[in-house]
């Protein structure tokens, strides 16, 4: 009877699996299989069938660089791909299979592997012949999931879990959106939707739809990427591939080396070198060739690839990185004790308030207290000695404090999110102080209205309202939007805003006052608007996210956010007595 493993401790198992197989297991992970192995009669089972399957390959490795001069062994290939080599150079030695913690469970099973070897008739015939072993049953691991952007994948109700495995043979069939992948070879390669990828190893896969970008390193260099009917060879570089409905390619060169071919040419016939510093452009059926471009949600680049420290730590064994989410109840505790300077304020009335202050947990507070999530790693609620404040509207000392974007974690950063007490169904208006510091014009925040939470949610085409690429902005639509210049690189600011209904019944409406003259308001500074039938017909999360490109010494401060029906609840500053 199978174990009920829940799946975070499978996807931990498989990657130490990997790691074990490659010599890269460290000491605290070879005690954390032991205790995976310890808890789970299934993983057991599956830990020595890896084993077993590693050793029978171990002992009948074939040298595929010889197939060239070997027309039998030219014939041995993973169908409907050529064999090409892997780059002798740059591949990993064959791991020995003399792991201290395997070696008696080899040493037991070396009869039984060498009695199948002896009865094995043909060792060519049978590396064509499923049957002779059985290693679709556990595939190698050609990439893993470092990050993605609302991406919905064809046919497919599971989740993406940032970490997760793609197998050789496997095929990643996405809808819409961004899915960003590190291979076992070293290279990471961008997806975007509607496209279809074909894992075959760690140094080859297909296209076979869509768009695709990849950053090559030099010991990836070798990386292919197959097309109906082209073969891109990397050689280094920086390149993206796109394949329309008809299966005709195109290639573009953004920095480097690639190797473009026919695969139904003869082999005697050479490849066309393309090059970011002369040719850098083919297509098969393009006259007129488009720029393949795969942009992220609020970033300034045009071609969105994952970080080099992303894809390091995936080599590593080590994706995705420790996070540690908490509700902003424990990010409060951690603060202690508070100082005997720091007065209670008389709560403010609204639908919403937050002040980011442990006082306002206190049954006097006429607010709705509501937990928040926080990426504890990025966000923390801390004390200034100087409160956010703009005219007579003041925070308290305590803010939420949130860090840029590390290279090495996902691109979506949303450091803090909540669902609401109730969804917003009716006109609503909302303000909050901020402070910016380390602003560059390509940096991104903003306070975003949604219906989801989760990882991977750019919440781009909901209500936001922030700063985006040096300047104010409110949108309902992402690259939809209104927007007024920022000076500086360290900003302080009041916003105000309001979010109303067409006839139709749906939030197409967006409004928001830049510091505002809080005695006498004026017209907004900004105003976009949306076709009645477009947006939402109710509101029930919102969160604040920080950009791709933003750097992690960037500080954003927040504090006395406020949701109302009323423009006068959110115009309020608490006193204190």
């Amino acid at each position: 009877m199978n174990d009920q493993v829940p799946s975070e401790v499978r996807l931990e198992f498989e990657r130490l699996i990997t790691s074990l197989l490659s010599r890269n297991l460290s000491e605290v992970e070879d005690a954390r299989l032991t205790e995976i192995l310890e808890s789970s009669t299934e993983l057991r089972q599956a830990y020595v069938d890896q084993i077993l399957s590693d050793t029978l390959l171990e002992w009948t490795h074939i040298d595929y660089s010889a197939a060239a001069s070997n027309p039998k062994l030219d014939a041995i290939q993973h169908s409907p791909i050529e064999a090409v080599a892997e780059p002798t150079l740059v591949s990993p030695p064959r791991k020995q299979t003399t792991w201290q913690r395997a070696g008696l469970l080899i040493a037991g099973l070396a009869a039984t592997v060498l009695v199948a070897l002896f009865l094995w008739p043909e060792r060519e015939g049978d590396l064509s012949n499923d049957s002779a072993i059985d290693v679709a049953s556990q595939p190698n691991v050609a990439a893993i999931l470092i990050d993605s952007e609302d991406a919905i994948l064809t046919e497919s109700t599971g989740s993406l879990e940032y970490g997760m495995p793609f197998r050789e043979g496997e095929h990643l069939k996405l809808e819409s959106g961004l899915i960003r992948l590190a291979f076992e070879c070293g290279s990471g390669v961008t997806l975007q939707g509607p496209a279809q990828l074909e894992f075959h190893s760690a140094w080859k896969a297909v296209l076979h739809r869509g768009k695709l970008a990849a950053v090559v390193p030099e010991e990836a260099r070798g990386f292919t990427i197959f097309t109906p009917d082209m073969k891109i060879v990397d050689l280094g570089t920086k390149f993206g591939a796109e394949v329309d409905a008809s299966g005709q390619a195109s290639v573009q060169v953004y920095e480097g080396e690639v190797t473009v071919q026919s695969r139904k040419a003869p082999k005697s016939d050479k490849a066309l070198l393309l090059s970011s510093n002369a040719t850098s452009r083919y297509s098969q059926s393009r006259s007129d060739f488009t720029e393949i471009s795969l942009a992220s949600v609020d970033s300034s680049d045009r071609v969105s690839l994952p970080s080099l420290e992303q894809i390091q730590l995936a080599r590593n064994g080590n994706y995705p990185p420790a996070m540690h989410t908490m509700p902003l109840s424990e990010a409060l505790s951690r603060l202690g004790s508070h100082p005997a300077s720091i007065r209670q304020a008389v709560p403010m009335e609204a639908w919403l308030v937050e002040d980011f202050s442990p006082f306002q947990q206190d049954e006097a507070s006429k607010g709705v207290f509501h937990p928040w999530i926080a990426d504890g790693k990025f966000a923390r609620v801390t004390l200034l000695d100087t409160p956010l404040q703009w005219q007579g509207i003041s925070g308290d000392p305590y803010v939420i404090e949130m860090d840029g974007r590390d290279p090495a974690f996902p691109s979506i950063c949303n450091r803090l999110e909540t669902r609401l007490p109730k969804p917003l169904k009716r006109d609503f208006y909302f303000s909050f102080l901020g402070r910016y510091q380390g602003l560059d014009p390509d940096d991104f925040f903003a306070l975003w209205f949604d219906n989801a939470l989760g990882t991977g949610i750019s919440h781009s085409t909901r209500p936001n309202a922030g700063i985006r690429f040096g300047e104010y902005f409110a949108r309902l639509k992402i690259d939809h939007q209104a927007n007024r210049p920022v000076t500086g690189d360290d900003v302080q600011f009041f916003l105000v805003g309001r979010i109303s209904k067409s006839d139709k019944l749906k939030f197409n409406k967006i409004e928001l006052w830049i510091n505002p003259d809080v005695e006498s308001m004026g017209p907004p500074d900004l105003v976009y608007q949306l076709p009645p039938e477009y947006g939402e017909a109710a509101l029930s999360t919102l969160g604040f996210r920080i950009g791709k490109n933003t750097e992690p010494q960037d500080k954003l401060w927040i504090d006395r956010l406020l949701i109302d029906f009323d423009l006068s609840k959110v115009l309020q500053s608490p006193s204190l007595p």
